[in-house]
């Protein structure tokens, strides 16, 4: 199709010509916005779950990883943060199952400004709400959003 082309140019081309469009399927992750995804295979629900920087980290779940739907549930619900962080400063959530327990971890500022990481958990991430885990970050660096 393009000839004479080295492949990189040649991907370039084809990518932006009318053609490319049904050569290629193209997978978004998510058909939102979702910065500094966390994302988590959950055995008990067989099922996918997503997490995404902003607000109050909603949750979402997917059986195939291209479908996701919302679940009306927050790793921060009532759009609180933990009581030393400062609010609107939260970012990067993570989960994980430890010990049978979900296990929800985000970089926050203290309200002295530090970076920190904050940690809250719950039983049943579907069923109850997360709860703050520690009254003090859980890691905290002097650095502004240093962690």
């Amino acid at each position: 199709m393009f000839q004479n082309c080295s492949p990189i140019t040649s991907l370039l081309r084809m990518s932006t010509s009318s053609q490319a469009s049904s050569k290629f399927y193209r997978n978004p992750v998510t058909q939102f916005s979702c910065a500094d995804p966390g994302a988590f295979y959950d055995e008990k629900n067989d099922d996918f779950l997503l997490t995404c920087t902003g607000g109050q980290f909603a949750i979402r779940q997917s059986k195939n990883l291209v479908e996701w739907r919302g679940t009306n549930k927050q790793l921060l619900p009532n759009s609180r943060v933990d009581s030393w962080a400062k609010e609107g400063r939260s970012w990067a959530p993570e989960i994980a199952k430890i010990r049978g327990k979900y296990v929800a971890l985000y970089t926050q500022n203290s309200q002295g400004e530090k970076g920190a990481i904050g940690i809250s958990t719950s039983r049943d991430m579907l069923d109850e709400n997360f709860k703050q885990a520690r009254m003090s970050p859980l890691v905290s660096d002097d650095r502004a959003g240093g962690v």
